[in-house]
């Protein structure tokens, strides 16, 4: 499936380029992290898709320029947090 072949070459270059930067995290730490920010960004997306359709929906507090800088702290806190020791 070309489409897989596709994702996993991504995916690979990520992790590789990943494992520079984040040399004391294991290959399965970053693989599963990866996972989760690629999901994180999908359902972002959904929920901003959302909230312009649906202002009503917003959540307290919450205002439209936050939304880029929530989602990439998300993604480092995710990144940066200590390997996995369990």
């Amino acid at each position: 499936d070309p489409g897989k072949t596709l994702f996993k070459g991504i995916a690979d270059a990520y992790t590789a380029a990943l494992a520079k930067v984040l040399p004391h995290l294991s290959p399965s730490d970053l693989s599963w992290r990866l996972e989760f920010v690629i999901g994180l960004t999908g359902h972002a997306s959904r929920v901003r898709a959302r909230l312009q359709l649906d202002s009503r929906r917003k959540p307290a507090n919450a205002k439209a320029d936050d939304f880029l800088p929530q989602v990439l702290s998300a993604a480092v806190a995710i990144f940066c947090a200590p390997p996995t020791g369990i």
